[in-house]
């Protein structure tokens, strides 16, 4: 079950700047008071919608304290709410997010890694897919809590060296829903040349996997560097100290 906040904009289009950041801070209030998961937002054609996933039985509490944040927001006067009892989507198409939705997902336990959807497949693309899919960049970030958007380092993405990887950028290909553990953080628009970047490898939500494996990587390599830069500094020390009492 999902809980449908529709807000009128004050355009046709897209949300303009001051929109937007109104936006940001009404979904930073939705994640600082927990009322429940943000599972997507998208914007276009006049509208901004948020959704949430509610559980039935606190529907009633969750409608309540939504209203309360709208009725202290930009979109007192502008908003509404709408309980989708079913699934945002058509009969057997699973609904992928949109492309520059970013989602935080849990690692190391209580962190958080970061993913973002660049853009969708092109026409050629999609018959050669099969379906629909979308193009997901995973971030190198790693924090004790969510991020806001704006955040650059969600901008980069994660290049693999661990064990076999030679450098690939992190990037996939995915036609799986979003996992329930996965965070709505914000809109992070792709550039022009994220928009068009090609990827041939395909999985799933396995964003957490890749991050862990490689974090660990680099601290295992951070800690030998510094065990032969110890080593070397010792060996150096010992050297010029003989060369003292042979001299």
């Amino acid at each position: 079950m999902e809980l449908h906040i529709d807000i009128r904009l004050a355009g046709s289009g897209r949300p303009n700047a001051t929109e937007q950041k109104q936006i940001d801070s009404l979904l930073a209030e939705l994640r600082t008071y927990a009322i429940a998961p943000i599972v997507g937002s998208e914007a276009g054609q006049g509208h901004a919608d948020v959704f949430l996933r509610i559980k039935a039985a606190a529907q009633k509490s969750s409608i309540t304290a939504v209203r309360g944040l709208l009725s202290r927001s930009a979109f007192a006067e502008s908003s509404s709410l709408t309980v989708l009892r079913k699934s945002r989507k058509t009969v057997g198409i699973v609904r992928l997010p949109r492309p520059g939705e970013a989602f935080a997902f849990p690692v190391f336990g209580k962190r958080f890694g970061c993913c973002r959807v660049l853009r969708g497949p092109t026409a050629e693309e999609e018959v050669f897919f099969g379906g629909a899919h979308v193009l997901i960049s995973i971030s190198p970030w790693v924090g004790d809590r969510i991020p806001p958007p704006s955040l650059p380092e969600l901008r980069d993405t994660l290049v693999l060296t661990h064990h076999s990887h030679t450098g690939r950028e992190d990037r996939f290909w995915t036609w799986h829903a979003l996992p329930n553990s996965y965070q709505f953080v914000g809109i992070i628009e792709p550039t022009s040349v994220e928009s068009s970047v090609e990827c041939g490898v395909h999985g799933g939500w396995a964003c957490a996997i890749d991050v862990e494996a490689q974090h660990l990587w680099d601290e295992d390599q951070k800690r030998a560097n510094q065990s032969l830069q110890r080593n070397a500094s010792t060996m150096s020390s010992s050297t010029i100290k003989s060369a003292v009492r042979h001299g």
